[in-house]
């Protein structure tokens, strides 16, 4: 079955409300800054999103090292999300730069670990968005 994730936002200025599938069964809340005219209640989208592949990350690396038996104790991603200026155009344009630093603990050679981290690179998540991702949105 195709994921399906509805937000809603109602009157509460930018805190938004998640639901994962069709039956509710999970869900969480985004929000904004109060700097930015949010009430803080929960992440931004942009912190979900780096969340998410961060998460896929450590789950893939996690299901490698499971079917090959290693002996990995955990796995840490950090997502570091910023714009870059990015010049050749007659207007410079910010371009989304993601950081990534990923880390296993466990007993585990050099060469274990630079399997996993190109494993980890091959999660769904980085894909979806390194591929052709079309989006269409449409009006209900």
């Amino acid at each position: 079955m195709e994921p399906i994730v509805s937000a809603t936002l109602a009157t509460q200025h930018y805190h938004t409300t998640c639901v994962v599938g069709t039956d509710g069964r999970h869900e969480f809340v985004c929000d904004e800054p109060t700097d930015l005219g949010g009430q803080d209640l929960g992440p931004t989208p942009v912190e979900v999103f780096c969340g998410s592949i961060a998460a896929c990350k450590a789950m893939t690396a996690r299901m490698y090292a499971d079917r090959k038996e290693w002996p990995v104790e955990s796995i840490s991603c950090t997502v570091r999300h910023r714009l870059r200026v990015q010049e050749g155009s007659d207007r410079p344009t910010k371009v989304p730069h993601l950081d990534i630093t990923i880390q296993f603990t466990g007993d585990l050679d050099d060469e274990q670990r630079a399997r996993l981290k190109e494993i980890a690179e091959r999660c769904p998540v980085q894909r979806m968005i390194e591929g052709e991702c079309i989006i269409s949105t449409t009006l209900d």
